[in-house]
């Protein structure tokens, strides 16, 4: 894995986020030096939801993100809560189902956009 889980997942709710709100969580999440991992949560879900993730996703896959929220990382969850909080533990584990989104979705997301970058740079 390239990227921590917290990586991934900033990168892939920043597709669903305006400017704005991404600017307002870039802003908030820089006022922590060390971020727990629960604490990351805690904010992102101040200006997103993760079910969006589940309900309607940008890309099919997305759903794996949502799966490895509340279930890879789930403990001592309450039946109810189940697929409805995201309930950290011990920190965002490197489960293969993050690894597959990583390596299937962001890795090429990040390079398409590092060629596109260099493409308009050359266009200068």
């Amino acid at each position: 894995m390239t990227l921590t889980p917290k990586h991934t997942i900033f990168i892939a709710i920043s597709n669903y986020l305006t400017v704005e709100i991404n600017k307002q969580l870039r802003t908030e999440l820089s006022k922590n030096k060390s971020i727990t991992s629960k604490k990351f949560i805690e904010i992102i879900e101040k200006y997103f939801d993760f079910k969006i993730l589940r309900d309607k996703p940008i890309i099919p896959e997305d759903i794996w993100l949502f799966n490895y929220l509340m279930y890879d990382n789930a403990k001592n969850q309450k039946l109810f809560d189940v697929g409805e909080k995201v309930n950290i533990s011990k920190g965002l584990r490197r489960t293969p189902l993050i690894r597959k989104y990583e390596s299937k979705i962001i890795i090429p997301q990040l390079r398409a956009l590092t060629e596109a970058n260099m493409l308009l740079e050359n266009l200068k």
